[in-house]
């Protein structure tokens, strides 16, 4: 049988997406500043070879901007529970 049940789910607006964990938004928020502020970008190959000249970037290659996502999001969940709301 089914029934109807109410359960907290948290949106992130830079995302436009609804999580229903607490991690799971302040994570999505945090990659999406990240990527917004870090955006990626593809590695460059020789056209001859297939040779990679450059590697590309990502954020997620950095580990001092890896620890900065990692604060960001801590900052996000306090933020949450404390009933404040993040920009």
């Amino acid at each position: 049988m089914l029934e109807a049940r109410q359960r907290t789910v948290y949106y992130s607006p830079r995302r436009r997406r609804h999580f229903l964990t607490l991690r799971g938004a302040a994570e999505a928020e945090a990659d999406a500043r990240m990527f917004r502020l870090f955006p990626s970008e593809e590695p460059e190959r020789d056209g001859d070879y297939n040779q990679i000249i450059w590697p590309g970037f990502c954020f997620r290659d950095v580990p001092r901007l890896v620890a900065v996502r990692d604060r960001l999001v801590k900052r996000y969940m306090a933020a949450i529970k404390n009933g404040e709301t993040t920009k």
